[in-house]
């Protein structure tokens, strides 16, 4: 304990010897604490400023999150448009290939039903040249054979003729 005692004693007057200070350390201090308070000041004045504007930064931040927030709602929104869009656009093709698929059909079972046409009309034409041909071989027999008949009338009618001349010339 008379150690602490001491030192306390020890403690005491060192701190009495140091506390004087001579009028230049006294004036040098003075104006080391000036400037700090100029510091100190200058400083809490930044401070002030830079809250300030941290401020306006967080409400400029907030406004441009809103902003970004609101556009990525829209592009969410077109994304979600255009998906359906291309769920139509995906719907339309294959109904498209679909009716392309019927047209063909279509064209294929008309083409068919044109070949067949065509055929029957061959066929039909076929028969008819015959019938025209066979019917002009007739027409020609039965106009040779007028004519001969014709002929034969004419020659009985010139034999009759001179059958009557002879008997008219008899009996007169």
């Amino acid at each position: 304990m008379k150690i602490f005692s001491s030192a306390k004693y020890l403690l005491i007057g060192n701190i009495i010897l140091y506390s004087c200070v001579s009028t230049t350390k006294f004036e040098r201090l003075q104006s080391s604490k000036e400037r700090l308070t100029k510091n100190l000041v200058y400083t809490e004045n930044e401070l002030g400023s830079l809250r300030e504007k941290t401020y306006i930064l967080i409400n400029k931040f907030d406004e441009e999150s809103h902003k970004l927030n609101e556009l990525n709602q829209k592009v969410n929104y077109l994304a979600d448009a255009i998906k359906l869009d291309s769920l139509e656009l995906v719907k339309y093709k294959l109904s498209l290939q679909d009716y392309e698929e019927q047209l063909r059909q279509c064209h294929e079972s008309n083409s068919m039903l044109v070949a067949n046409f065509n055929n029957k009309i061959s066929g039909l034409h076929q028969q008819y040249q015959k019938k025209i041909r066979l019917l002009n071989n007739k027409i020609r027999f039965t106009k040779a054979m007028q004519l001969q008949l014709q002929q034969k009338l004419l020659t009985e009618r010139q034999k009759n003729a001179q059958l009557s001349r002879k008997a008219n010339v008899e009996i007169h």
